[in-house]
């Protein structure tokens, strides 16, 4: 399971600006995942894959998450579907961390999480992220000031 740990400074910018100074912010209306080989910070997104290193490799477009659902300290959403984020045509890189981004290329990292366990890319072997036992999961929320 991953747990995105936070927001990027982009997207908390955005919804700062938003709720705070009746910025205008339009949510994206598409998301996609991204496989990387280092850990984001929260001003700087790790290093994704590339499809020179790895046979094949293209973000990922995610499908609808769950409606969020609340715990004593947090709120959450998870994937509903199975996610197959890429069959690779070559062994490649290590994942260690994924990031959901508003394009299929270039554009904004909103989230970013470590992934519990790494997965190393081979040949012909699918990388999917199954709803029921392996979620992505966003969850905010619960810190006291």
């Amino acid at each position: 399971m991953t747990v995105f740990q936070g927001q990027s400074q982009y997207l908390a910018e955005k919804l700062l600006n938003h709720t705070f100074r009746a910025t205008s912010y339009t949510a994206p209306t598409s998301w996609y995942l991204a496989l990387m080989t280092t850990n984001s910070t929260y001003t700087t997104s790790g290093t994704e894959f590339t499809s020179g290193s790895s046979p094949g490799y293209v973000r990922t477009s995610l499908p609808a998450f769950n409606a969020p659902s609340a715990s004593t300290n947090s709120s959450s959403i998870a994937n509903s579907t199975d996610i197959t984020c890429y069959t690779p045509s070559g062994d490649g890189q290590t994942a260690v961390e994924v990031a959901i981004f508003d394009q299929a290329s270039g554009g904004n990292r909103l989230y970013s999480g470590p992934l519990t366990t790494s997965i190393a890319v081979k040949n012909g072997v699918p990388i999917v992220i199954t709803a029921s036992s392996n979620p992505l999961t966003l969850s905010l929320g619960g810190q006291q000031l």
